[in-house]
């Protein structure tokens, strides 16, 4: 129940922030990183860079750029990256999906180089990384994720 009412939190709150960005009550850095959290949201299965979410969000990409590093530490690049990653370390956990479905659903043409990429990213690539979710769901521990994409606004 928690979990529930916790992701009917964050719905609404995007849902309000939204519309508080489309009747321009938002300004700023902080309007630009909704608004570029949003875009991601929507887009991150598709292969956007970085150009195209800033060329959607009306602004240039050193704009968008700089405005993610000085605010969160990071470049917009790493934060596309790490929603693609989030999504791929819940279906690898929670899913029977295989890794070819995996890569293909999250944009990549290619599930060789899906694998470099999560492999890269996480230490291990996928079908090693469900294995040991599996061994560590079955030993009891908590799951970790080196990562969190919902860190930023």
């Amino acid at each position: 129940i928690s979990s529930a009412l916790v992701i009917s939190f964050v719905q609404l709150w995007r849902h309000v922030g939204a519309h508080a960005l489309a009747r321009g009550e938002s300004g700023g850095a902080a309007a630009l990183l909704m608004r570029f959290r949003q875009l991601v949201e929507e887009r991150f299965r598709e292969p956007w860079r970085v150009e195209r979410y800033a060329e959607a969000l009306g602004v240039t990409p050193g704009r968008l750029h700089a405005v993610a590093v000085r605010t969160l530490g990071r470049a917009p690049r790493v934060l596309i990256q790490q929603r693609v990653l989030y999504e791929a370390v819940v279906r690898l956990e929670r899913s029977a999906i295989t890794i070819k479905q995996l890569s293909f659903m999250l944009g990549f043409k290619d599930a060789a180089y899906f694998n470099r990429f999560f492999a890269k990213h996480v230490g291990l690539p996928p079908a090693r990384y469900r294995r040991a979710c599996i061994r560590r769901d079955v030993a009891g521990r908590a799951p970790q994720v080196p990562f969190t994409f919902f860190d930023w606004p």
